[in-house]
């Protein structure tokens, strides 16, 4: 009884059902030569073309007991493929006419069956057929088994036990396997193997064993191959040809890669030479993995490292001390180059320096005078108003006012206790023309006498929010300045309630354009500190300026 089907062996079958159309170019034929005149039916196998293989002595699938005691002719053939493609099977002397009186099976290591005894129903003819012509043959179908498993075709006659025909294909696994290793002192040694007969071809002298077993201690020879389990040359000896045992015949279907340190140093690339050595030639000092393969199975990699020593002017202690007497040399020419350079950077930064702080003053030269212009007019609508009082009380105010603005016109710096005595002053005087409310808070900023603010920087944009903020609304007006301290930042806010105004039209205003003129520029004298301003004209106007690493 036929033995039910694994998912193993469903998985291997190609199924009879749908036959595609197979171009008899690209596989070998192989058939049983029968004596002329027997048209008994036989069997002939298609397998893919490009596996030949050199020294390749196949073992045949041993019978099982069945086969054994069944009847069977003694003739058959005995196919292996290295190609992980089907293998089709074509019944010669089988035809539409007779196919009725037979039945085949594929079966898988002469246990599993992979197709239980079925009638045959397609056939092929003329170009489809293996050996051409118009006669007729049935094709049976394409199967494949995985690498290192066995199927085996049978054909009877039905309502029998004898079977008259049978066949078997052996998947074989390869992969390269390395039988020797020849330098570049050793080219006679490679040339004499390459001269010697085929059979010779597939093992080691013992001339050749030796040689390895004299170079290396016992425990470094890879008992299987005699081969060093790692090969160890030196710098002269950077070329090397690996030769293998046996392999495809065709060149093409060797690949290899050469791994250096880690990383891809040749990528995967056809053979320059035949199937029987890999030749490597100029190699660097280094660390090495030679991966092979064949293209047919290129699944199975064999891999060899090796190493390549460096020379004396190669080793990482030599290149280490040249590496430090050039490193010192060139840092002495640097050093000697920087301090040239420093020096120049130094006169440049001095000279830079003392251009901005010249126009910085010329800043604050036309600063001044628009203050004045501003309060002679306040002194003016005084007068002519006939409040000499108060016009008095102005001018005394006035002259203080301008005596710290004089006194602070010599410093780029002034201490913050002073701008801020300077701003009191300045808002008491617009308080007598416009009789507006302010307050100016220091909060937790303590010690004001030791922080150094920019000399009259904070007194236009207070002179902003009286003239354009708050000036209209009398006694109903409102300024706030707020002193506060984040970290190693000192923010201060310059708030009124006024109707605000156009900053895009307003900032072409004088003192406006020339405060944000002098904070640029000091700014660009300063890498440690800056001055930060924003404007928002929402409800009111508020100035904020952050003072960035002022009281650290």
């Amino acid at each position: 009884m036929n033995k039910i089907l694994s998912l193993s062996a469903i998985l291997l079958v190609v199924a009879q059902a749908a036959f595609p159309q197979i171009n008899l170019k690209d596989y070998s034929i192989s058939s049983y030569n029968k004596p002329k005149g027997d048209t008994s039916p036989s069997l002939v196998t298609a397998t893919r073309q490009n596996n030949s293989y050199v020294d390749d002595i196949g073992t045949h699938p041993p019978l099982s007991p069945e086969e054994l005691t069944s009847p069977r002719p003694y003739y058959y053939y005995y196919n292996t493929t290295y190609d992980s493609s089907e293998a089709y099977f074509f019944a010669e002397h089988i035809d539409h006419h007779n196919a009725s009186q037979y039945e085949f099976r594929v079966r898988e290591n002469h246990s599993t069956t992979v197709m239980p005894w079925t009638n045959i129903t397609h056939f092929v003819t003329g170009d489809q057929a293996p050996k051409g012509g118009g006669k007729e043959m049935a094709l049976l179908g394409g199967y494949k088994a995985g690498f290192g498993n066995y199927l085996g075709v049978d054909i009877r006659r039905k309502n029998s036990d004898s079977i008259l025909a049978y066949t078997y294909v052996f998947w074989r696994k390869t992969q390269p396997v390395l039988l020797n290793i020849y330098t570049s002192n050793e080219l006679n040694e490679f040339l004499r193997r390459l001269s010697i007969s085929q059979l010779q071809k597939s093992s080691l002298a013992p001339e050749e064993r030796k040689k390895w077993k004299q170079r290396y201690p016992p425990d470094e020879i890879d008992s299987a191959s005699s081969l060093p389990k790692k090969l160890i040359l030196s710098n002269d000896d950077n070329s090397l040809i690996f030769y293998l045992k046996g392999g495809p015949n065709q060149r093409r279907q060797l690949e290899y890669q050469l791994i250096k340190d880690g990383s891809p140093y040749m990528k995967w690339q056809q053979n320059d030479f035949d199937g029987h050595f890999i030749w490597l030639k100029n190699l660097p000092p280094g660390e090495y993995r030679l991966d092979m393969r064949y293209s047919i199975q290129p699944q199975h990699v064999t891999s060899y490292p090796f190493r390549i020593k460096p020379a004396w002017h190669q080793t990482a202690a030599f290149k280490l001390a040249a590496g430090s007497l050039i490193a010192a040399f060139f840092g002495f020419i640097i050093l000697l180059l920087r301090a040239r350079r420093q020096k120049q950077l130094l006169l440049a930064e001095q000279q830079k320096k003392g251009k901005l702080e010249t126009e910085i003053k010329a800043i604050r030269s036309q600063l001044n005078p628009h203050f004045v212009f501003n309060a002679l007019n306040s002194i003016q609508g005084l007068i002519n108003m006939a409040e000499i009082d108060r016009a008095n009380n102005y001018l005394a105010d006035f002259a203080n006012l301008m005596r710290d603005v004089l006194n602070g016109n010599n410093n780029e710096n002034n201490e913050l206790y002073r701008e801020i005595q300077t701003l009191e002053s300045y808002l008491k005087l617009e308080q007598l023309r416009f009789h507006f409310a302010y307050k100016i808070d220091t909060g937790k900023i303590i010690n004001l006498s030791e922080i150094q603010v920019p000399s009259l920087l904070l007194q236009p944009l207070v002179e902003n929010a009286v003239k354009h903020g708050i000036s209209a609304l009398q006694e109903k007006g409102r300024i706030e300045i707020v002193f506060s301290q984040i970290n190693n930042d000192m923010l201060v806010r310059i708030a009124d309630n006024g109707r605000g105004f156009n900053i895009h039209h307003t900032a072409q205003g004088y003192g406006l354009k020339l405060t944000r003129q002098r904070i640029a520029l000091i700014n660009e004298m300063s890498k440690m500190h800056s001055i930060v301003m924003d404007i928002d004209t929402g409800t009111g106007t508020t100035v904020n300026l952050i003072f960035k690493n002022w009281l650290g």
